[in-house]
């Protein structure tokens, strides 16, 4: 899996709001098209 750029300053937003592991495995999973 690779992230772009965008999706990597994404992250590092989001990363203030995650208080789990799984919120950090849920926020990447919006990212991958099932």
């Amino acid at each position: 899996m690779e992230l772009s750029i965008d999706d990597v300053e994404a992250l590092g937003e989001a990363l203030f709001d995650f208080s789990t592991v799984e919120d950090l495995i849920n926020w990447l999973n919006t990212l991958i098209p099932l």
